[in-house]
């Protein structure tokens, strides 16, 4: 999924940091019943927060790490 988001950014000449580095793909639909979305299908924010919050940070953490990785080899190809 994320190649191919990447390869339409490329198309759309679009900046690196215009582009996506991450995603997380979620297998469920949001519900009312699992208390994300609203009777009126709003976003249950606080919800939707606390349910990714742990997922953001790693996702966060393993591009930091990936992206440190990339620059260090960068910086030994000197």
């Amino acid at each position: 999924m994320l190649g191919k988001m990447n390869e339409a950014a490329t198309a759309c000449k679009l900046l690196s940091y215009q582009q996506v580095k991450t995603l997380l793909l979620e297998p469920h639909p949001w519900t009312i019943e699992d208390n994300l979305l609203t009777p009126t299908f709003k976003i249950r924010r606080t919800q939707m927060r606390k349910k990714y919050a742990d997922a953001v940070q790693e996702l966060c953490a393993e591009y930091k790490a990936e992206f440190a990785a990339k620059r260090a080899a960068q910086e030994q190809n000197k």
